[in-house]
């Protein structure tokens, strides 16, 4: 019988790691193609019916991917904290300079942004 995936990267004395692997890192989420399609319309705000239908599967299909599959469980989470991200650095490109932000307990910090220029067209010599 063949070795155990997880007895791959393990390496004989003297014998260095393949350093193109790193056991601790968690390998990326493995989803089909019909499962990548129902993330990005889930993502969008669609229903598991809206998703099915355009990942080609049925509805029952889509929810117990949501549900029970891990792999689609991990992609769809990380697709969606990379909306997220990018969310983020949108608002972040509106905002000039520094903005106060309360949290939801009600905490006060001061967040620092990048500094565009003036969006009145004085190219940076606005005494504002």
């Amino acid at each position: 019988m063949g070795k155990r995936v997880t007895d791959r990267h393990k390496t004989s004395p003297g014998e260095e790691a393949n350093d193109a692997v790193n056991e601790h890192a968690p390998a990326p989420p493995s989803v089909t193609p019909r499962q990548e399609r129902a993330i990005g319309v889930l993502l969008s705000g669609s229903t598991d019916a809206e998703a099915a239908a355009e990942a080609g599967v049925s509805r029952e299909t889509c929810c117990r991917w949501r549900h029970r599959n891990a792999d689609f469980i991990a992609a769809m989470n990380e697709a969606r904290q990379d909306l997220a991200q990018d969310f983020h650095d949108g608002l972040r490109a509106l905002l000039p300079g520094e903005a106060v932000v309360t949290d939801s307990h009600g905490n006060r910090d001061t967040m620092s942004f990048r500094t565009d220029p003036c969006m009145d067209g004085c190219e940076g010599s606005c005494p504002k």
